[in-house]
């Protein structure tokens, strides 16, 4: 397991360290992560072997100044096309007109109220937001790809459809988080297989955040992780018999509090609250992590952040097609899987309803129910027309073929061909 960091049992307390807290995990310093911190310029010449021997990377300069802007002004336009302006100015209240104005300038001033309309955890699952143009911006950004043909050796590539991650500035600097570390790959599960025939189990899939704000600050929403832990904690974690279990079912999320081996789940938090830190990853990095490595997220400070994940075309069936178009024509989230297009569990497949403008407390600005995704081609059909056309269908069920092919005319074929 990863050695101990910090002094005795008393200096990690007053530093906040791990060991005292199983919640007070602390930020990793520069020295801590430069051993699995590179430039996007090396990518293709190590960062495989970076994440082969640390589970994890932070590749910096993935986005540069210029794209960390335009970025930020996708994520702005979104927002403008989700505040319903006409309803601000029916409010008559110069406070939601102030909010109004300033969020679309700068996001970074959106109420706690009104972010929370985007969704649950500082995750923008609902309203579109999978699929606005700055998810999309951020996917389909030509170094962000380069990274992903760098780790599985292919140009063939396909997307997933993950929910931003967005805190406002008066997010608030957290010392301690629920505990609640896991691993999102089950070696167990034999069920599926790919174009070379190799499970399902054997995938290596890497989860990726492009951090358009950084993550270096002690005030900042973030990812921790146990480098390493893809080697030393996971083959246990696998062996498991509740691990084992979930596997065969299909189970890919497994927590150590869920382990049959008490002894076990026991020794391995020791070893998260030694070895595991926050991630400091500077405007414009790419943290990547292998979906074996131990980790969990932090809430604590502003974020803006898009999860990204790509994996060989191989993998993914046409049933998976379905549901990623799905998703895509509707402005669902999928988990981080690009080969499964699992839709999200944390978002009840149905579509949001607009907000009145609210003043008790602080502001909540009024919302439109939907943004039109940037997955659908412009001019064409609307988010509205393509929810009475899709929500009653099955998911895992394949579509007709005639409301296949008019669902796929409806993405843009850039999107598409991510999917």
């Amino acid at each position: 397991m990863p050695a101990s960091r910090g002094g005795s049992p008393k200096s990690r307390q007053d530093k906040g360290r791990g060991g005292i807290k199983a919640g007070a995990l602390p930020l990793f310093s520069a020295q801590e992560v430069a051993a699995f911190t590179l430039p996007l310029g090396e990518a293709g010449a190590r960062l495989r072997q970076v994440l082969e021997e640390h589970g994890c990377a932070i590749v910096t300069g993935v986005a540069g100044e210029e794209d960390c802007r335009r970025l930020e002004g996708h994520f702005a336009q979104d927002l403008g096309g989700l505040i319903d302006k006409a309803a601000v100015e029916r409010s008559g209240s110069s406070a939601v007109k102030r909010d109004a104005e300033a969020a679309l300038q700068d996001p970074r001033t959106l109420s706690l109220e009104t972010s929370k309309l985007l969704g649950d955890m500082e995750r923008c699952q609902l309203r579109g937001l999978p699929h606005g143009s700055f998810a999309w911006a951020c996917r389909l950004l030509p170094s962000v790809r380069r990274c992903y043909e760098a780790i599985h050796d292919t140009a063939d590539l396909v997307s997933s459809c993950d929910n931003p991650f967005f805190a406002p500035a008066e997010h608030e600097e957290a010392f301690e988080n629920r505990s609640w570390p896991h691993v999102d790959h089950n070696s167990n599960d034999r069920r599926l297989y790919d174009d070379l025939g190799q499970a399902v189990g054997d995938w290596e899939v890497y989860q990726g955040l492009l951090y358009v704000w950084g993550s270096e600050s002690s005030r900042a929403s973030t990812t921790v992780v146990l480098p390493g832990s893809h080697r030393t904690a996971y083959p246990a974690i696998m062996a498991d018999p509740s691990a084992v279990e979930r596997g065969r079912k299909g189970a890919h999320c497994t927590r150590l509090s869920v382990l049959a081996n008490t002894q076990l789940a026991s020794a391995l938090q020791d070893s998260w609250l030694r070895g595991a830190g926050r991630v400091p990853v500077p405007r414009g990095g790419l943290f990547l992590w292998s979906s074996r490595t131990l980790h969990q997220g932090w809430s604590g400070g502003p974020r803006l952040a898009q999860p990204v994940c790509w994996e060989p075309a191989g993998r993914r069936d046409d049933a998976t097609l379905d549901r990623k178009m799905r998703l895509a024509a509707l402005g669902l989230p999928s988990t981080h899987w690009a080969s499964l297009g699992i839709p999200h569990t944390l978002v009840a497949p149905r579509p949001c309803s607009a907000t009145a403008p609210c003043e008790q407390g602080k502001v909540a600005l009024p919302l439109r129910a939907s943004i039109q995704p940037a997955s659908l081609r412009p001019g064409g059909r609307s988010v509205g027309e393509l929810w009475e056309a899709l929500q009653d269908g099955l998911w895992e069920a394949h579509m007709p073929a005639a409301l296949r092919e008019s669902v796929a005319e409806s993405i843009c074929p850039e999107i598409l061909a991510a999917l």
